[in-house]
């Protein structure tokens, strides 16, 4: 098994993991970065968007993996990777947050990131 398909295997259990932990446990999940006193059409945002869209986005690259389009599934990993990295280090500029998830959150995305683009040149020399 090459590296480039086992860093896509390890992004699509990860969001594929978090997806089904968002649909299962949204209010857990929302308590755990930092979001209370949520109303049920806040609950059901949570589950659609932390849930169902991490989800999606992991089977995704899980059927990239099966069905041998690596490339793809590692160019989808990258930008998702990308996008929740831009994201966050947006929210430490303007709304400075306090809580050490957040900050371990960063570090998890951003090594992820990293994962991805050594995954994509490690395919792309080959």
């Amino acid at each position: 098994m090459t590296v480039a398909r086992i860093i896509l295997g390890l992004g699509g259990v990860l969001f594929t993991s978090v997806g089904a932990y968002y649909l299962l446990f949204p209010a857990e999940g929302a308590e755990a970065v930092g979001i209370q006193e949520i109303s049920a059409g806040g609950l059901a945002d949570v589950r659609a968007v932390y849930g169902g869209l991490d989800a999606a986005v992991g089977v995704f690259l899980l059927l990239s993996l099966i069905q041998g389009r690596i490339w793809l599934g590692l160019r989808v990993q990258t930008f998702a990777f990308a996008g929740l990295l831009v994201g966050r280090s947006i929210g430490f500029v303007m709304d400075s947050p306090e809580e050490s998830l957040q900050v371990v959150l960063l570090g998890v995305e951003a090594f992820c990131l990293a994962l991805s683009v050594a995954g994509s040149k490690r395919l792309a020399e080959r």
